[in-house]
């Protein structure tokens, strides 16, 4: 506590217990002083043992994140009035926008009511919340509709991890020149939500071995059709290319690997791929 407040306790040949309601989670340190006569306290308190800390089982909200699914996933909240001996009401808000706006929580609108000694799971939102999405959480509880002195309690900030890398690789022989043509490479990540580093390598003996490009990073959703060409190849060279997309931060498994031949025709390219 803050301050000592007075308990007066009259002791007339037996034992008397003093009892003081305080709010949960307060610091209880007690102290007395004795006297013969009623109302004449001239000497010192004396502090009785250590302090104690209240601590009562209060009506609260939890929440996690739901599966992940496309990209996105919504957020359960558990509305918990376990330990109560009667009804509370909860409201729950969220901000995706740092706190700018709030949103009334799905299954709380206005408030929600849970039964004494009970809990409730809802969903946060009426739809899912996309990857890299941070929601703020707050809410408060009440034994009364009108919430008159309850306070808001933040629930810590849940950022959303959903990652998908969908990330594909084409090529395209260019135009032919004295008989040799180029070849480029279109990588493409517009199905992904984080960036996809993407690595190519060609042949042009069969397999046998294979040049490397430096690894080429595009970003969530975009696409790169640039920076990687092959250089010009004679007519009649067929040039297998393999290429491999991944996410460093975002290792979850989901990359991709393909085998595509080309044949450098002087009228005409031919491609043919097949999935390794």
């Amino acid at each position: 506590m803050t301050g000592y407040g007075n308990k007066a306790v009259i002791v007339s040949g037996s034992d008397a217990t003093a009892t003081v309601a305080v709010p949960n989670g307060s610091n209880i340190t007690w102290r007395y002083e004795a006297s013969s006569i009623s109302g004449s306290f001239a000497g010192s308190y004396t502090e009785v043992g250590p302090s104690a800390t209240v601590s009562c089982t209060t009506p609260s909200v939890s929440a996690v994140v739901g599966s992940c699914s496309s990209g996105s996933a919504n957020i359960t909240i558990t509305l918990d009035n376990t330990g109560q001996g009667a009804s509370n009401y909860f409201k729950v808000q969220y901000s995706t926008n740092g706190g700018v706006t709030w949103t009334d929580g799905a299954g709380t609108a206005t408030y929600a009511t849970v039964t004494s000694d009970n809990s409730s799971d809802v969903n946060l939102a009426s739809s899912a919340f996309d990857h890299g999405d941070t929601i703020k959480i707050r809410y408060e509880t009440s034994s009364s509709t009108t919430f008159t002195g309850s306070w808001e309690t933040d629930i810590a900030d849940i950022t959303i991890d959903c990652p998908v890398l969908s990330g594909s690789a084409t090529a395209s022989a260019n135009t032919c020149s004295s008989g040799s043509a180029t070849i480029s490479i279109t990588l493409d990540n517009t199905a992904s939500n984080v960036s996809g580093d993407f690595t190519v390598r060609y042949s042009t003996d069969d397999s046998a071995s294979f040049t490397t490009f430096d690894t080429t990073t595009v970003g969530a959703g975009a696409t790169n059709s640039t920076t990687l060409t092959i250089p010009a190849q004679a007519h009649t060279t067929t040039v297998v290319i393999k290429y491999s997309v991944a996410n460093a931060a975002n290792s979850s498994g989901v990359s991709h690997l393909l085998s595509c031949r080309h044949h450098v025709e002087s009228r005409f390219q031919a491609q043919f791929c097949s999935a390794l």
